[in-house]
């Protein structure tokens, strides 16, 4: 089992970013380079048990495939996610107010596994950094508060 964490600062409230985070199938808003959104495979995709699938690229021609669950929230605060099990991927995103803005931290603990195993973690670091930056940039820009 591996784990990785990462942060940012996001110039935009908590609830904004929450908003984004919350509703899995927002993901295709903020996915970087080398993860796809696929598709929602429940009605809802911002309550407790949605589900959508997602592909992580992890090298070259090769992706795997994913789907992951809404496990928890702690309203405007907190989400966990991951694969429905939890056992081969789990995000648990922590937003801590920080003025004018938010701290945006996700933990990610996976499950390395296959011939690329290796490669998994470092691939899922890249990833999260990239997604965290495109959150901001997608947060910020869709702040209403944003001194323009």
């Amino acid at each position: 089992m591996g784990t990785i964490e990462e942060f940012t600062y996001i110039d935009a409230p908590p609830a904004l970013v929450y908003h984004l985070l919350r509703d899995l199938a927002q993901q295709a808003r903020y996915f970087p380079r080398g993860m796809k959104y696929r598709r929602a495979l429940t009605p809802a995709t911002d309550v407790v048990g949605a589900r959508t699938e997602i592909d992580i690229q992890v090298a070259g021609p090769f992706w795997r495939t994913l789907i992951l669950q809404l496990h928890a929230i702690e309203e405007g605060r907190a989400l966990v996610i991951g694969t429905p099990d939890a056992a081969t991927l789990v995000m648990r995103w922590r937003l801590e107010p920080e003025p004018p803005g938010t701290l945006a931290t996700v933990t990610v603990d996976f499950q390395e596994s296959g011939l690329l195993a290796m490669r998994f973690g470092t691939v899922l670091r890249r990833a999260y950094r990239a997604l965290l930056q495109r959150l901001r940039a997608l947060a910020e820009a869709e702040n209403p508060m944003a001194s323009r």
